[in-house]
């Protein structure tokens, strides 16, 4: 027979468990081995059960809460346009006087920028999947210089800067730091990064945001900004997506393009030298700012009213790209480099995959 306290097998005749002491007379059949289990072993399983619960607790309220749209997989600078395919190629249009279209031969991509320097040249960068950079274009400053990174899981690029996040939650930032948009050294916990012309940002993991560069017009003041779910900057402005569908926003406003803040319901946005664009949850897209080059000449980057099932966008000088739920590309404005000939694309990688 068993003892019913202890579990374990005892000699018949005996009245008390030899090990434990207790009582024997009513233990005729082994104790149900699961219920025996439990008994024994409760101590463990309730500390499995509180660990998965403080996982979970983990993993929905204090885990990164980057964007899905993160990475990024289409840009435009306003004179070219870049866009990764879901087998990790890149293709490139547009202006390429300094280089910046020669992709043809990178592969395994995940995320992708195009760029203008403050040179007035263009360039791009690209982060493949093994952690490390690709770069072509202009490089004044420097801010090509991305041979050596490792272990980068997220970019952007603005304005002679090159900004990375590495998987240690840390920033590096290359290229031009005369307003000390390069001194991220002490940076922690960033899940997401954002250049802007003088500026760069990080999203903390806990939805806050951090600054570094200029801040003559107020570039720089997200110090009190929560809940932060996506990170952009244009030139020296810098928007902050929230996780219920609103906007903050900082910095300069001569177009009148930060007026974007004041609509909700927002799932991504982006923002350029002189307009915003973002997409409702409806999939339209709205816009803000100048319709035009900044010289007196209409170019159309806010005539995205027809747009529908739109997904992503991305704002370059004069341009407006929408990325479509059917992987193919919708571009508004300037086009006088064809930048803006890329409706034909398909197959275009989603930055949540």
């Amino acid at each position: 027979m068993y003892c019913g306290k202890c579990g374990k097998k005892i000699p018949d005749g005996y009245e008390y468990c030899m090990y434990c002491g207790a009582s024997l007379l009513t233990n005729k059949k082994p104790p149900n081995k699961f219920i025996r289990y439990l008994e024994i072993h409760k101590k463990p399983i309730m500390f499995s059960i509180i660990s998965i619960i403080c996982v979970i607790i983990f993993i929905y309220f204090v885990s990164p809460k980057a964007s899905i749209s993160s990475n990024k997989t289409f840009s435009t600078s306003g004179e070219h346009t870049v866009a990764i395919k879901n087998d990790g190629t890149v293709m490139a249009i547009g202006n390429n006087e300094a280089g910046e279209c020669n992709v043809k031969d990178w592969k395994n991509m995940i995320s992708v920028v195009a760029a203008k320097s403050s040179f007035a040249n263009g360039y791009t960068i690209g982060l493949k999947k093994d952690g490390t950079i690709m770069a072509t274009g202009d490089n004044h400053n420097n801010q090509c210089n991305v041979g050596e990174l490792k272990n980068i899981i997220a970019i952007d690029a603005c304005w002679s800067n090159t900004v990375c996040l590495k998987a240690d939650g840390t920033v590096i930032v290359l290229g031009d730091n005369s307003h000390d948009q390069c001194n991220t050294q002490n940076w922690k916990n960033i899940v997401q990064v954002a250049s802007g012309g003088y500026v760069t940002v990080g999203l903390r993991k806990d939805g806050t945001v951090i600054s570094t560069g200029i801040n003559e017009r107020g570039e720089c003041n997200t110090q009190d900004w929560e809940n932060i779910v996506k990170i952009v900057c244009g030139f020296r402005k810098v928007y902050g997506l929230k996780s219920d569908g609103s906007i903050e926003c900082t910095g300069m406003d001569n177009a009148k393009e930060n007026e974007i803040a004041n609509e909700t319901n927002i799932k991504d946005i982006s923002v350029s030298t002189g307009h915003a664009i973002a997409v409702k949850k409806d999939g339209t897209v709205i816009t803000a700012g100048t319709n035009g080059d900044g010289w007196g000449n209409i170019t159309g980057q806010c005539d995205v009213s027809g747009w529908n099932n739109i997904l992503y966008v991305t704002a370059g000088d004069s341009v407006s790209i929408g990325l479509k739920s059917d992987g193919t590309l919708i571009a508004a404005g300037k086009n006088d480099k064809g930048q803006c000939n890329i409706t034909s694309w398909k197959n275009i990688r989603m930055p949540n995959s």
